[in-house]
């Protein structure tokens, strides 16, 4: 079975390297995936590709969730038997945390890619802010990806691309758009996990939206996330059945996206994630 790792800091696009991916998957794949907060946005988004998805929401695989992972891990490859499992841990999880898991089940051949959001990367590297966390998540990495160069300056990229490779010169190294990528994800023989440098600690709040929420409403809500008036929010989701139809909200790297979501939502939710977040004022705002 070939596995694939797939880490990078809240928002860098881990979630669109996964699904351009599945596009052209031609292997039996299932994704496990462990979104951080209760509202499990990613994993419905993923299994929309009609591929096998398995959550463990509400917790990071790397601490509360480690033995949750580990029998995962035994029951996907006892029972379901894919050619390909993709993996993606929350992304205030620690790559060498999972990697030890991985170990622990019997899998060491394996490879681990990285997506890297060059902007935020260089804004928190610069003010010292996850400097430890962002470098675990690069000397683990078999490829990185420079994503969203498409609206990042080229100064920055090239700046990201100097210090990614200070860390990991071993690392296969690609500028990208929106997670796309062509090269074949190359196996790797991994003899020994490497150190584990924990997780970052960070706030969540997950709002449970009632059915066919004001459209308006919704948006005015992100607006004021884009503003930064309930403080530090370092990513919001959400997937939402509003007035207008169904709607999936992403906010990241102080940017807003809202697109039409291909199907019905059962569940309407939102989940935020930061440093200082004011709750009361998020939660009255709806």
């Amino acid at each position: 079975m070939k596995t694939t790792i797939v880490t990078g800091m809240l928002g860098a696009g881990k979630t669109s390297f996964i699904l351009n991916h599945l596009k052209h998957a031609v292997e039996k794949t299932v994704v496990l995936v462990n979104d951080f907060g209760r509202a499990g946005v990613d994993g419905e988004i993923i299994s929309q590709r009609n591929t096998d998805t398995i959550e463990l929401p509400s917790g990071c695989v790397c601490c509360t969730l480690r033995y949750d992972l580990l029998t995962t891990l035994q029951r996907i490859t006892n029972e379901l038997q894919p050619e390909h499992l993709l993996i993606e841990p929350s992304g205030i999880a620690s790559p060498s945390a999972v990697l030890e898991a991985l170990h622990e089940s019997g899998i060491t051949r394996y490879a681990v890619v990285t997506l890297v959001d060059p902007v935020e990367f260089l804004e928190t590297h610069d003010s010292g802010m996850y400097g430890a966390f962002f470098e675990d998540q690069i000397r683990n990495a078999d490829m990185v990806l420079l994503n969203k160069t498409d609206i990042a300056r080229p100064e920055v990229v090239e700046r990201t691309w100097e210090i990614v490779h200070e860390m990991n010169p071993f690392a296969v190294v690609f500028k990208t758009s929106y997670g796309r990528i062509d090269t074949p994800l190359k196996m790797h023989n991994h003899e020994q996990p490497l150190k584990r440098e924990g997780h970052i600690h960070l706030e969540t709040i997950t709002l449970n939206i009632p059915q066919g929420a004001s459209y308006e409403g919704i948006k005015r809500l992100f607006h004021r996330i884009l503003s930064g008036s309930f403080g530090k929010v370092l990513r919001a989701k959400g997937l939402v059945q509003t007035d207008s139809g169904p709607y999936r909200f992403d906010y990241t790297s102080k940017r807003l996206n809202i697109e039409f979501f291909s199907s019905h939502i059962s569940r309407s939710r939102i989940v935020i994630i930061g440093n200082g977040l004011d709750a009361s004022a998020i939660e009255t705002s709806l």
